[in-house]
């Protein structure tokens, strides 16, 4: 960004900054729309959606950035649409559109589910491959049934749907969340969907159980690693004591022994998640894995840089994008 721009963003006032950025995400009113919400109601505190497909989401209650972009995109909105929207949901409708449509636990989603709205969302879109080379790489990543597929930092657990929708709810999905409020929601949205092959594990991943610190300023703001959250100028960080586990260990524990897919999303702690599951990845003859890679570490290098070679060691080949996501697949 130019100093020129710079400049002239900090001089603006709030509300045509907020207009301008509202201008810049109408794209997300078109996602919206295809949603097709059918009831929007708030039940013991959580947001609940219900699409007409019958997929339900909870959800939490707007941040005072959501509620503004509501505000300011509401013009946008057909009134059809509209009519299922208001401040405090908006929040959760916008993070179905974010993880749920395009999950970053899905590389190639895009392909199946074309949209033009911050593409960055997928995976693969931080990689330059166009044609057939793309589509292979989307194949590759595609849940099927049957699979075991492992989702670290699942989150309220929209991807995790989406994961088993792709497996007609056979196989084993194990959905892993370290934040104990952000896992109760989780938890909902499994029991709600009715997925019997989605496995929720509340537990923080390393290399060594403990007790640590686990920080959060908020739902999507969390990690082990404050180090990790100072360097993207996170400050006032709440501080949760938590059990951290092995990957292995809590894998070996579900009586598996290896994986066919694995997403992990730890905001800065994928190298201690990889190096807690170095048996079961060596053992997984067959596997695709993609990660955050994006993060900067203490020493300063990003995460992607730092998990290549040991990602080679238990036999993957690695593709690192342009800004970071790392795809690596068994030779």
């Amino acid at each position: 960004m130019s100093v020129l721009k710079k400049y002239i963003i900090k001089a603006m006032p709030d509300f045509a900054l907020n207009r301008v950025k509202a201008y810049k995400e109408r794209g997300v009113v078109e996602e919206i729309s295809k949603l097709d919400i059918q009831k929007s109601e708030v039940e013991d505190g959580y947001i609940k959606i219900t699409l007409g497909s019958g997929r339900i989401f909870y959800g939490v209650p707007s941040s005072e950035t959501r509620r503004t972009l509501y505000k300011n995109l509401l013009r946008y909105f057909p009134s059809n649409v509209a009519t299922h929207l208001d401040a405090d949901n908006f929040e959760t409708v916008y993070e179905i559109v974010s993880r749920y449509s395009a999950p970053r636990s899905i590389p190639g989603e895009l392909l199946r589910n074309v949209s033009d709205y911050r593409k960055i969302r997928d995976p693969l879109e931080d990689f330059d491959y166009q044609g057939a080379k793309k589509k292979e790489i989307a194949e590759i990543f595609c849940p099927r049934p049957e699979e075991t597929f492992l989702d670290v930092g699942a989150f309220m657990g929209y991807g995790t749907m989406r994961i088993a929708e792709y497996m007609q709810d056979k196989g084993q999905v194990i959905a892993i969340e370290a934040d104990p409020d952000i896992a109760e929601i989780l938890r909902k949205n499994v029991k709600a969907n009715n997925f019997d092959c989605i496995t929720v594990v509340e537990a923080a991943v390393s290399d060594v159980p403990e007790t640590v610190n686990f920080y959060k300023s908020s739902n999507t703001v969390n990690s082990l690693n404050v180090g990790v959250l100072k360097k993207l100028g996170h400050e006032n960080l709440q501080t949760i004591s938590v059990q951290t586990r092995r990957l292995d260990e809590i894998l070996q524990s579900l009586n598996i022994k290896t994986v066919d897919k694995v997403n992990i999303t730890i905001n800065g702690g994928e190298l201690k998640a990889l190096n807690s599951m170095k048996e079961i990845l060596t053992n997984s003859k067959s596997c695709a894995l993609t990660l955050a890679g994006w993060y900067v570490a203490e020493n300063g290098e990003k995460i992607c840089n730092i998990v290549k070679g040991p990602l080679e060691e238990m036999g993957f080949d690695v593709l690192i994008g342009n800004l970071g996501r790392v795809l690596a697949v068994k030779k």
